[in-house]
């Protein structure tokens, strides 16, 4: 049986529909502002934020699983929603919320894909070789 929805032909508007129907508020939020980046940087917050303070986990596993599947074969608007939306607010507050021997924890939240996405927006920030959220915090003394 084929899928009904090629991920690489989904739209913007279509990614974040699936990712906000993990949360009634997100999606609330997404149809009153209607602006991705921002409302899928509001999402990232929320998410480094609850592993932080260990809570709703089942949501973290879930929604994260759900952007691991969003990447499979995705295009690049996918990607760049994902990536400089999503994850590179999520690295932000990593710094502000983690303790400095936890900077890696999200990893273990991550599939494959959206590892290695992670490691590469980390390093396009701060350059060649740093691919951890703790080399970065590392480099901050």
């Amino acid at each position: 049986m084929k899928n009904k929805t090629n991920q690489s032909e989904l739209t913007d508007d279509q990614v974040m529909a699936i990712i906000c129907a993990h949360d009634l508020k997100w999606e609330k939020d997404w149809k009153n502002e209607g602006i991705n980046y921002l409302i899928i940087a509001s999402i990232g917050h929320e998410l480094v934020v609850d592993v932080s303070k260990n809570q709703n986990k089942d949501r973290s596993i879930a929604v994260l699983a759900t952007i691991e599947k969003l990447l499979i074969n995705a295009n690049q608007n996918t990607i760049n929603l994902i990536g400089a939306g999503l994850f590179e607010a999520m690295q932000n507050n990593v710094l502000d919320r983690f303790n400095s021997d936890e900077m890696d924890v999200l990893d273990a939240y991550l599939g494959e894909k959206s590892l290695k996405l992670w490691k590469d927006i980390i390093e396009g920030w701060h350059g060649s070789g740093v691919r951890t959220m703790q080399q970065v915090f590392d480099s901050l003394d």
